[in-house]
């Protein structure tokens, strides 16, 4: 296999879960993201659960039941920032255009102040160290800085800490995130610092209208490029090998000896590639299958729910809302536990294979 690498911004979703079985299953369809801000995730014996681990790997406190977590594609090749990591705020970072940036999810309690200390630590550290910070909060508050129709105590608190830190608010859309039958607000917000505003700020910052199966919406934007690794391999199998001999023994009839072995050695190995390319041509790999355990049975209720949810104020539609959802949490649990026994019988057969061929 041979690396090349292009050019891709890196792809931002930002969602509060609710803790619901079906809204994290649906957020492991979304394989074209590089980085999802998730609070209030749903998680099992307080780890993180159902997010696609296939394509990336979700960080969250290791300490306690996580309100905050991130997932990211492992082409960005993040790592954690435990100090400024606890149950309500994730913080991991990575290298962009020779930059480190970090990204933090942070989960404000309503019952809580909005100045908690480890996101206060952060805000100052970024800003003495000019690190790029991009933050996607669920603030439980209002203001009519990001959108709201007026300000409260906890919003006022809040403007308090962005004008301190001279943070930009990144919503610009207006549109209401956080909406159910009883009320409508914008209580999620995107911050960036004055290095993210310089270099890496969000473009195409939006609230997507897509079923979420939560009562937030998914906020969704675009940071600055980085160098994605596209995988290139042969396929060899029922290659003219005939066609290759002739073509590298036309190739060696015209070439003549250097004085340098390292030249001689460098020609051989462009005439041998080139001879590769015309007979088994360098094609990008098949990306890897994400959520494998996701069937069509799944696929199908899948549908209905959106179908419901769309049609969830009245009151018919409402109790088969609720019924479909515990059938579709009922089959979430029961096709990934089929699924993760598989991978475990097959990873025995492995196992025992490789102790036969010893």
């Amino acid at each position: 296999m041979f690396p090349e690498l292009v050019l891709c911004e890196v792809s931002v979703r930002q969602i509060n879960l609710q803790k619901c079985r079906a809204a994290t299953v649906e957020l492991g369809w979304k394989e074209s993201d590089h980085i999802q801000l998730i609070t209030e995730p749903y998680t099992i014996k307080s780890r993180v659960s159902l997010l696609n681990n296939t394509l990336g790997h979700s960080w969250s406190t290791r300490s306690g039941k996580p309100r905050a977590a991130i997932w990211c594609n492992n082409q960005l090749c993040p790592w954690m920032v435990e100090r400024f990591t606890n149950e309500d705020i994730c913080v991991i970072a990575f290298k962009m255009n020779g930059r480190t940036v970090y990204c933090a999810a942070v989960y404000l309690d309503n019952n809580l102040t909005v100045r908690l200390r480890k996101f206060v630590q952060l805000l100052e550290f970024c800003d003495s160290k000019r690190i790029p910070l991009i933050v996607g909060a669920d603030s439980n508050a209002h203001s009519v800085l990001w959108g709201c129709e007026e300000t409260n105590k906890r919003g006022e608190e809040l403007e308090e800490l962005i004008l301190r830190f001279n943070l930009n608010v990144a919503n610009t859309a207006g549109e209401y995130t956080f909406s159910t039958s009883r009320a409508n607000s914008i209580i999620d917000i995107t911050l960036v610092n004055p290095p993210t505003s310089n270099s890496f700020f969000p473009k195409n910052w939006r609230v997507l209208s897509e079923e979420s199966f939560s009562d937030h919406k998914y906020l969704a934007f675009e940071l600055g490029e980085f160098d994605e690794e596209i995988r290139l391999t042969r396929k060899l199998k029922g290659v003219d090998w005939q066609k290759f001999t002739e073509g590298m023994d036309a190739a060696f009839s015209s070439f003549e000896e250097s004085d340098s072995l390292e030249t001689d050695v460098n020609c051989f190995y462009a005439l041998l590639y080139e001879q590769l390319d015309r007979i088994a041509p360098r094609r990008a790999c098949k990306p890897r299958e994400g959520s494998h355990w996701c069937t069509p049975k799944l696929s199908s209720m899948r549908e209905e729910l959106k179908h419901l949810l769309e049609h969830k104020r009245n009151p018919v539609m409402a109790d088969k809302l609720r019924q479909v959802k515990r059938s579709y949490s009922s089959l979430t649990r029961k096709e990934r536990s089929n699924s993760c026994g598989v991978s475990a019988r097959r990873r025995k057969q492995q196992r025992r294979s490789a102790l036969w061929c010893k």
